[in-house]
């Protein structure tokens, strides 16, 4: 894992050799600063597999949507993973 401090962001680079499932958990907004002791806007990558359910999803809209089509709405066994995260910090 790879932490580089760009302007505002906080871009934080997982072995890319590692698979890391999507699970949508990544999109907390404690993700990060749980994770990687990373505290502020910042953007993760990294990557592996994904399988979401509708009750795994985060987009009301998709919900709304698709729910209807699969058991499984989003997945692929391989993909690169952008998560950006904004958090205010006073």
């Amino acid at each position: 894992m790879k932490v580089q401090n760009k302007g505002n962001y906080s871009i934080i680079i997982e072995d890319l050799k590692k698979l890391t499932t999507y699970d949508g958990s990544q999109l907390s907004s404690q993700f990060t600063s749980q994770n990687y002791n990373v505290i502020g806007n910042s953007i993760l990558v990294f990557r592996g597999g994904m399988k979401l359910s509708p009750k795994e999803m985060v987009d009301i809209k998709d919900i709304q949507r698709e729910s209807h089509l699969s058991d499984i709405l989003i997945s692929s066994d391989d993909s690169l993973h952008f998560i950006k995260s904004s958090i205010m910090i006073e």
